[in-house]
């Protein structure tokens, strides 16, 4: 979002103009990255060892940190693995656990909540996997082939399929009344440049108004969001005392986001 500083515009230019500026230098630019997945032996997954599993001890058995437990010669968390939900010891016959029916979450190590419609269970969570980066076109249990595509960097995951990314810059002129910019559903963060209006000159054009303040800034922001935006404006110039310059700022709900004052007279 962006403006100029006369009469509060929107451009991605630096530059000293006298209108007044709200800038979202690529709105909806900054795209949160793809959840990272553990690997065998890493510190995050739990596992011992690199093997497929954890390390083999004495006599070929497979060992796993606690709280996770060998089951199907996998190192696996009981507490939510949908295919061993509450498994214990040794994870064989009563103590393998419950398998959960599909869309329903092992939570504590029970098969609990279901997941909204359109949603599966994937690494213990509902996802959606028409959209889901970590997990994109995935299906039935969420496990193998099922577990669907991790999309990479700024790759976005559109109808189940990773591709395309959520880039674009949204500029705003000044109006006379508030607009609304809607936040893409791939974003997540927004990158905003917000300038206030340049005050009016004065004395016959002889005393130029200030120049409004700059506000830059990156902000988490909630996909599908209705953003307020507002320009200030510069007043016409006057032949003698004059007014000082309209302020600009994004603003959801009643709470600011970015604020930028207006420039005083000379």
């Amino acid at each position: 979002m962006t403006a100029s500083r006369r009469s509060g515009g929107a451009s991605l230019s630096c530059a000293r103009t006298p209108f007044g500026t709200l800038v979202a230098i690529g709105a909806a630019l900054a795209i949160a990255a793809g959840c990272a997945t553990g690997t065998a032996g890493s510190e995050d997954d739990g596992l011992q060892g690199t093997d497929a599993g954890g390390t083999t001890g004495d006599g070929g058995t497979i060992q796993c940190r606690a709280p996770l437990v060998v089951c199907d010669g996998v190192c696996l968390d009981p507490s939510k693995d949908i295919t061993h939900c509450g498994a214990t010891g040794d994870c064989r016959g009563a103590q393998a656990g419950s398998v959960c029916p599909l869309g329903v979450l092992c939570t504590n190590g029970v098969c609990s909540a279901s997941c909204p419609k359109g949603s599966i269970v994937c690494d213990g969570a509902c996802v959606d996997p028409l959209s889901d980066k970590a997990h994109c076109g995935a299906s039935g249990d969420c496990l193998g082939p099922r577990a669907g595509t991790a999309c990479t960097g700024a790759t976005t995951c559109a109808a189940g399929t990773c591709g395309g990314t959520c880039t674009g810059t949204k500029t705003f002129a000044f109006t006379g009344a508030p607009e609304t910019f809607v936040v893409p559903s791939c974003a997540t963060k927004i990158t905003v440049e917000a300038r206030g209006a340049q005050g009016g000159t004065s004395m016959g054009g002889t005393s130029p108004g200030g120049f409004g303040a700059v506000v830059q800034g990156t902000v988490a922001i909630t996909p599908g969001a209705n953003l307020t935006v507002v320009v200030g404006e510069q007043p016409a110039a006057a032949q003698y005392a004059n007014g000082g310059g309209g302020g600009s700022y994004v603003a959801t709900g009643t709470t600011p986001l970015f604020v930028a004052g207006g420039g005083v007279v000379p």
